[in-house]
Protein backbone atom coordinates (compact mmCIF):
# COMPACT_ATOMS: atom_id res chain seq x y z
CA UNK A 1 0.00 0.00 0.00
CA UNK A 2 1.07 3.62 -0.55
CA UNK A 3 2.28 5.42 2.57
CA UNK A 4 0.94 8.91 3.00
CA UNK A 5 3.34 11.65 4.10
CA UNK A 6 2.21 14.33 6.52
CA UNK A 7 3.86 16.83 4.18
CA UNK A 8 1.98 15.65 1.09
CA UNK A 9 1.19 18.85 -0.86
CA UNK A 10 -2.23 17.49 -1.77
CA UNK A 11 -4.18 18.49 -4.88
CA UNK A 12 -3.09 21.54 -6.87
CA UNK A 13 -4.76 24.90 -6.51
CA UNK A 14 -8.28 24.89 -7.87
CA UNK A 15 -8.58 21.10 -7.59
CA UNK A 16 -11.00 21.20 -4.72
CA UNK A 17 -8.77 21.66 -1.68
CA UNK A 18 -10.95 22.98 1.11
CA UNK A 19 -8.58 23.02 4.09
CA UNK A 20 -7.67 26.16 5.98
CA UNK A 21 -3.92 25.63 5.57
CA UNK A 22 -1.75 24.09 2.90
CA UNK A 23 0.23 20.94 3.67
CA UNK A 24 3.74 22.24 2.99
CA UNK A 25 6.06 22.29 6.05
CA UNK A 26 5.98 26.09 6.49
CA UNK A 27 2.18 26.25 6.50
CA UNK A 28 2.00 23.38 8.97
CA UNK A 29 4.24 25.27 11.39
CA UNK A 30 2.29 28.52 11.00
CA UNK A 31 -1.17 26.95 11.35
CA UNK A 32 -1.85 25.03 14.59
CA UNK A 33 -4.93 23.32 13.17
CA UNK A 34 -2.99 21.97 10.19
CA UNK A 35 -0.04 21.12 12.45
CA UNK A 36 -2.15 18.92 14.76
CA UNK A 37 -3.96 17.32 11.84
CA UNK A 38 -0.76 16.33 10.08
CA UNK A 39 1.01 15.33 13.27
CA UNK A 40 -1.86 12.97 13.97
CA UNK A 41 -1.45 11.54 10.45
CA UNK A 42 2.12 10.53 11.28
CA UNK A 43 0.67 7.25 12.49
CA UNK A 44 0.32 6.25 8.81
CA UNK A 45 4.02 6.77 8.13
CA UNK A 46 5.51 5.79 11.47
CA UNK A 47 3.55 2.61 12.09
CA UNK A 48 2.23 1.14 8.81
CA UNK A 49 2.94 -2.39 10.06
CA UNK A 50 0.67 -2.07 13.11
CA UNK A 51 -2.85 -3.50 13.06
CA UNK A 52 -5.59 -0.98 12.47
CA UNK A 53 -6.76 -0.87 16.13
CA UNK A 54 -3.20 -0.12 17.24
CA UNK A 55 -2.86 2.67 14.69
CA UNK A 56 -6.15 4.13 15.91
CA UNK A 57 -4.91 3.96 19.49
CA UNK A 58 -1.70 5.74 18.46
CA UNK A 59 -3.71 8.49 16.78
CA UNK A 60 -5.86 8.81 19.90
CA UNK A 61 -2.79 9.32 22.10
CA UNK A 62 -0.99 11.93 19.98
CA UNK A 63 -3.32 14.84 20.66
CA UNK A 64 -3.53 14.35 24.46
CA UNK A 65 0.27 14.04 24.50
CA UNK A 66 0.55 17.41 22.73
CA UNK A 67 -1.81 19.02 25.21
CA UNK A 68 0.06 17.54 28.18
CA UNK A 69 3.25 18.97 26.70
CA UNK A 70 1.57 22.39 26.39
CA UNK A 71 0.50 22.35 30.05
CA UNK A 72 3.93 21.21 31.20
CA UNK A 73 5.51 24.01 29.17
CA UNK A 74 3.23 26.55 30.87
CA UNK A 75 4.37 25.26 34.27
CA UNK A 76 8.07 25.41 33.46
CA UNK A 77 7.75 28.94 32.04
CA UNK A 78 6.17 30.00 35.35
CA UNK A 79 8.87 28.17 37.27
CA UNK A 80 11.54 29.94 35.24
CA UNK A 81 10.15 33.31 36.28
CA UNK A 82 9.93 32.20 39.91
CA UNK A 83 13.63 31.30 39.83
CA UNK A 84 14.53 34.90 38.98
CA UNK A 85 13.36 35.98 42.43
CA UNK A 86 11.77 39.10 40.96
CA UNK A 87 8.50 37.94 39.49
CA UNK A 88 6.65 40.64 37.59
CA UNK A 89 4.84 41.23 34.32
CA UNK A 90 7.26 41.57 31.45
CA UNK A 91 9.18 38.41 32.29
CA UNK A 92 8.95 35.01 30.65
CA UNK A 93 5.20 34.54 31.13
CA UNK A 94 4.18 37.72 29.30
CA UNK A 95 5.69 36.85 25.93
CA UNK A 96 4.05 33.38 25.65
CA UNK A 97 0.71 34.87 26.70
CA UNK A 98 0.91 37.50 23.99
CA UNK A 99 2.05 34.97 21.39
CA UNK A 100 -0.84 32.66 22.20
CA UNK A 101 -3.32 35.54 22.04
CA UNK A 102 -1.91 36.56 18.66
CA UNK A 103 -2.23 32.98 17.41
CA UNK A 104 -5.86 32.86 18.57
CA UNK A 105 -6.65 36.12 16.75
CA UNK A 106 -4.98 34.94 13.55
CA UNK A 107 -6.83 31.63 13.66
CA UNK A 108 -10.20 33.38 14.05
CA UNK A 109 -9.50 35.82 11.22
CA UNK A 110 -8.17 33.19 8.80
CA UNK A 111 -11.04 30.82 9.57
CA UNK A 112 -13.59 33.60 9.11
CA UNK A 113 -12.06 34.59 5.78
CA UNK A 114 -11.89 31.00 4.56
CA UNK A 115 -15.27 29.59 5.61
CA UNK A 116 -18.73 31.21 5.50
CA UNK A 117 -19.84 28.91 8.33
CA UNK A 118 -19.37 30.66 11.71
CA UNK A 119 -17.70 33.62 9.99
CA UNK A 120 -19.46 36.22 12.15
CA UNK A 121 -18.67 34.36 15.36
CA UNK A 122 -15.01 34.13 14.35
CA UNK A 123 -14.79 37.85 13.64
CA UNK A 124 -16.48 38.63 16.95
CA UNK A 125 -13.96 36.44 18.75
CA UNK A 126 -11.06 38.08 16.92
CA UNK A 127 -12.22 41.53 18.01
CA UNK A 128 -12.59 40.49 21.63
CA UNK A 129 -9.19 38.79 21.83
CA UNK A 130 -7.58 41.79 20.11
CA UNK A 131 -8.84 43.94 22.99
CA UNK A 132 -7.34 41.41 25.42
CA UNK A 133 -4.02 41.55 23.57
CA UNK A 134 -3.91 45.34 23.87
CA UNK A 135 -4.75 45.04 27.57
CA UNK A 136 -1.85 42.62 28.06
CA UNK A 137 0.50 45.43 26.99
CA UNK A 138 -0.68 47.76 29.75
CA UNK A 139 2.76 48.11 31.34
CA UNK A 140 4.52 48.76 28.05
CA UNK A 141 1.90 51.33 26.99
CA UNK A 142 2.12 53.06 30.36
CA UNK A 143 5.89 53.33 30.01
CA UNK A 144 5.62 54.70 26.47
CA UNK A 145 2.71 57.10 26.97
CA UNK A 146 0.86 57.52 30.28
CA UNK A 147 -0.78 55.47 33.01
CA UNK A 148 -3.74 53.37 31.75
CA UNK A 149 -2.92 54.24 28.15
CA UNK A 150 -4.22 50.78 27.20
CA UNK A 151 -7.77 52.08 27.66
CA UNK A 152 -7.33 54.33 24.61
CA UNK A 153 -6.67 51.24 22.49
CA UNK A 154 -9.10 48.82 24.09
CA UNK A 155 -12.24 50.98 24.18
CA UNK A 156 -12.46 51.64 20.39
CA UNK A 157 -11.85 47.96 19.64
CA UNK A 158 -14.55 46.87 22.09
CA UNK A 159 -17.01 49.45 20.75
CA UNK A 160 -16.40 48.37 17.15
CA UNK A 161 -16.71 44.70 18.16
CA UNK A 162 -19.94 45.37 20.06
CA UNK A 163 -21.45 47.25 17.09
CA UNK A 164 -20.48 44.42 14.75
CA UNK A 165 -21.94 41.86 17.16
CA UNK A 166 -25.22 43.75 17.45
CA UNK A 167 -25.61 44.19 13.70
CA UNK A 168 -24.81 40.51 13.08
CA UNK A 169 -26.54 39.17 16.19
CA UNK A 170 -28.85 36.81 14.29
CA UNK A 171 -25.96 35.16 12.45
CA UNK A 172 -23.82 35.04 15.60
CA UNK A 173 -26.63 33.43 17.57
CA UNK A 174 -27.09 30.84 14.83
CA UNK A 175 -23.34 30.12 14.86
CA UNK A 176 -23.43 29.77 18.64
CA UNK A 177 -26.34 27.35 18.48
CA UNK A 178 -24.44 25.24 15.95
CA UNK A 179 -21.17 25.12 17.90
CA UNK A 180 -22.10 25.37 21.57
CA UNK A 181 -22.05 21.60 22.15
CA UNK A 182 -18.74 20.97 20.41
CA UNK A 183 -15.57 20.00 22.27
CA UNK A 184 -13.64 23.06 21.09
CA UNK A 185 -16.31 25.52 22.22
CA UNK A 186 -16.45 23.87 25.64
CA UNK A 187 -12.67 24.06 26.09
CA UNK A 188 -12.66 27.68 24.90
CA UNK A 189 -15.36 28.55 27.44
CA UNK A 190 -13.36 26.94 30.26
CA UNK A 191 -10.29 28.96 29.26
CA UNK A 192 -12.32 32.18 29.11
CA UNK A 193 -13.79 31.70 32.59
CA UNK A 194 -10.40 30.67 34.01
CA UNK A 195 -8.75 33.79 32.58
CA UNK A 196 -11.33 36.44 33.38
CA UNK A 197 -12.74 35.10 36.64
CA UNK A 198 -10.72 32.45 38.43
CA UNK A 199 -7.26 33.95 37.84
CA UNK A 200 -8.43 37.33 39.14
CA UNK A 201 -9.95 35.81 42.28
CA UNK A 202 -7.01 33.47 42.85
CA UNK A 203 -4.52 36.32 42.62
CA UNK A 204 -6.45 38.65 44.92
CA UNK A 205 -4.43 40.05 47.81
CA UNK A 206 -7.16 39.21 50.35
CA UNK A 207 -6.82 35.48 49.67
CA UNK A 208 -3.07 35.46 50.12
CA UNK A 209 -3.12 37.77 53.14
CA UNK A 210 -5.59 35.43 54.79
CA UNK A 211 -3.38 32.46 53.88
CA UNK A 212 0.01 33.87 54.94
CA UNK A 213 -0.98 36.42 57.57
CA UNK A 214 2.01 38.44 58.74
CA UNK A 215 4.24 36.50 56.35
CA UNK A 216 2.38 37.85 53.32
CA UNK A 217 4.51 38.19 50.19
CA UNK A 218 3.10 39.89 47.11
CA UNK A 219 5.41 37.86 44.90
CA UNK A 220 3.51 34.68 45.84
CA UNK A 221 0.19 36.18 44.76
CA UNK A 222 1.78 37.48 41.54
CA UNK A 223 3.30 34.10 40.73
CA UNK A 224 -0.03 32.37 41.27
CA UNK A 225 -2.02 34.86 39.21
CA UNK A 226 0.38 34.96 36.28
CA UNK A 227 0.76 31.17 36.30
CA UNK A 228 -3.02 30.70 36.18
CA UNK A 229 -3.27 33.28 33.39
CA UNK A 230 -0.68 31.40 31.34
CA UNK A 231 -2.60 28.16 31.91
CA UNK A 232 -5.83 29.89 30.83
CA UNK A 233 -4.26 31.18 27.61
CA UNK A 234 -2.99 27.67 26.89
CA UNK A 235 -6.53 26.30 27.31
CA UNK A 236 -7.94 29.10 25.12
CA UNK A 237 -5.47 28.31 22.33
CA UNK A 238 -6.31 24.60 22.52
CA UNK A 239 -10.04 25.37 22.43
CA UNK A 240 -9.58 27.67 19.44
CA UNK A 241 -7.62 25.04 17.52
CA UNK A 242 -10.29 22.43 18.24
CA UNK A 243 -13.04 24.86 17.21
CA UNK A 244 -11.25 25.58 13.93
CA UNK A 245 -10.98 21.84 13.27
CA UNK A 246 -14.72 21.50 13.84
CA UNK A 247 -15.51 24.39 11.48
CA UNK A 248 -13.25 22.82 8.85
CA UNK A 249 -15.03 19.47 9.13
CA UNK A 250 -18.50 21.00 9.01
CA UNK A 251 -17.55 23.15 6.01
CA UNK A 252 -16.38 20.00 4.21
CA UNK A 253 -19.67 18.27 4.96
CA UNK A 254 -18.10 15.93 7.52
CA UNK A 255 -19.84 15.34 10.87
CA UNK A 256 -18.14 16.50 14.03
CA UNK A 257 -16.93 13.34 15.86
CA UNK A 258 -18.08 14.59 19.25
CA UNK A 259 -21.55 15.58 18.08
CA UNK A 260 -21.88 12.37 16.05
CA UNK A 261 -20.98 10.28 19.11
CA UNK A 262 -23.55 12.17 21.17
CA UNK A 263 -26.22 11.56 18.55
CA UNK A 264 -25.41 7.84 18.49
CA UNK A 265 -25.57 7.63 22.28
CA UNK A 266 -28.93 9.40 22.33
CA UNK A 267 -30.22 7.12 19.58
CA UNK A 268 -29.18 4.03 21.56
CA UNK A 269 -30.86 5.46 24.65
CA UNK A 270 -34.09 6.00 22.73
CA UNK A 271 -33.91 2.45 21.42
CA UNK A 272 -33.51 1.08 24.97
CA UNK A 273 -36.56 3.05 26.16
CA UNK A 274 -38.61 1.56 23.36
Amino acid sequence: SVLLSPFDPGPPAGAGRTGLCRSDPLSIVLCPSSFIHHLSSLRITLAPHLPTPNRQALKFLIRPALYLLAFATAYYITYLDALTGDYAEGYSTEVPQEMMLLAVIVLHVLTGRRYPFARQLNYLGAGFWLACLIREHNNQLSDLFFHSAWVVGVVPVLIATAIYGWRRRADILADYQALRNTFGFGVLTVGFVTLHLFSRLYGANDLWRATMGDDYLRVVARTSEEGIELLAYTIILIGTVELVRTIERVSRGQPDPGLAATERALARKREVKK
